[in-house]
């Protein structure tokens, strides 16, 4: 049973690719929250392929970024939403990104509902 429970927490060392949906969330409601082992919760996965999440201390572009490289091949088509720290991505992906804010969940291709 222990070796199952580690084969599903196993993680390939590959770099995710293709079509890769990035998101964030916030788990905890309020912020005050946060001291109380809940906080930022972040997301990637690779269409039709592997996910990655990690808990970070905020959604900054200087936290969000180097786990973006790291994880997410140049290759690879970033789709996220509006969050102002995934406007660098436009420099190193080709990146797609819907406007949650004026309640735009899918432009054609592009959204991030599976992350």
């Amino acid at each position: 049973m222990e070796q199952r429970i580690r084969n599903c927490f196993k993680r390939d060392t590959e770099q995710l690719d293709n079509i890769v949906k990035i998101d964030e969330t916030f788990i905890g409601g309020r912020r005050q929250n946060a001291q109380c082992g809940k906080g930022n919760s972040y997301g990637m996965v690779e269409r039709g392929g592997n996910l990655i999440c990690k808990v970070v201390p905020n959604k900054t572009a200087t936290t969000l970024r180097p786990i973006i490289l790291a994880n997410v091949k140049t290759s690879a088509i970033a789709m996220t939403d509006e969050l102002k720290s995934y406007k660098s991505l436009d420099a190193i992906y080709i990146h797609y990104s819907v406007n949650h804010g004026a309640k735009q969940w899918v432009d054609g291709q592009a959204h991030t509902n599976t992350i």
